[in-house]
């Protein structure tokens, strides 16, 4: 189409240009920024709407013999595959249009560049744990890496990436892979593996028998922010704890009866075992 410049006002270049009378699907190779200048060739106004596969869509009114300017944007490596759909609310609907792009025919393609770790957010938790990458130049993504693990990606874009944290330990850097290659590590790419809680352990108890009232210590594992010690069905208040030990009163029960002493904590409930038997006598 003539009366096209070659560059427009930013220095983009004139990729390609055509006219519209319907509704209509464009699809092109072009760059990172698209431009289109449309001229109202008709004697009515119309608005025109462009959604681009970008996920961005303008809308504008173009009085009639008039002119408007739509822009879309994306990151990544150029030459890139756009699709634009065009539709109006008007049925005399005649406009000619020029696309600039930052990238036309002939370019080099863009060389891809390493992918830069900004931040991993949780930065420590379990194995199987929803972490979220941010940084720059994501685009391309071929792997995520937690040490020498391999992570499974959710979700990308070429600045934010979902994954499920890889069974592992310790602290590890966290690599993003892409068409240039591993990013380079950094202590804002760090994830830290947690412990998994774990439920209280009783190891065992002194005395092993007595009567209602006898002061029992509990031994074990996991005792910390206890909620409530039982014995069988009964509760008994506790009287001092540690993560390791824990000092209660007997609470009534049969002569000849023997329970389980349970430990109960926000993480679980302590399995039973001859260890925490207590006989009443």
């Amino acid at each position: 189409m003539s009366g096209c410049d070659s560059k427009d006002s930013d220095g983009r270049r004139l990729l390609t240009s055509g006219s519209w009378n319907s509704g209509t699907n464009l699809t092109v190779q072009g760059g990172q920024g698209m431009h289109f200048n449309i001229s109202n060739a008709n004697v009515l106004g119309t608005t025109i709407t462009i959604a681009a596969n970008s996920g961005e869509s303008h809308s504008t009114i173009i009085t009639p013999l008039g002119s408007a300017d739509l822009q879309f944007s994306i990151f990544g490596n150029e030459p890139m595959g756009w699709t634009f759909n065009i539709s109006t609310n008007s049925d005399a609907f005649i406009v000619t249009w020029c696309l600039y792009s930052t990238w036309i025919p002939g370019d080099p393609p863009n060389p891809p560049v390493l992918a830069s770790v900004q931040s991993v957010n949780p930065s420590a938790g379990q194995a199987g744990s929803m972490v979220t990458i941010s940084g720059r130049n994501f685009a391309g993504v071929t792997d995520v890496t937690f040490g020498s693990a391999s992570a499974a990606i959710q979700s990308s874009s070429d600045t934010e990436i979902t994954v499920t944290a890889p069974n592992g330990g310790g602290t590890v850097d966290v690599v993003v892979v892409n068409g240039a290659g591993p990013s380079n590590t950094r202590p804002a790419d760090q994830f830290t593996y947690t412990t998994p809680a774990v439920p209280p352990v009783v190891t065992g108890i002194n005395p092993t028998s007595g009567s209602a009232g006898t002061s029992v210590t509990i031994a074990g594992v996991g005792f910390t922010d206890v909620t409530d010690v039982g014995f069988g069905l009964a509760n008994v208040n506790v009287l001092s704890a540690i993560d390791t030990q824990i000092v209660v009163n007997a609470p009534g029960g049969d002569s000849g009866t023997t329970v389980d002493i349970t430990v109960t904590t926000p993480v679980g409930t302590s399995a039973t075992s001859p260890a925490d038997q207590f006989t009443y006598n």
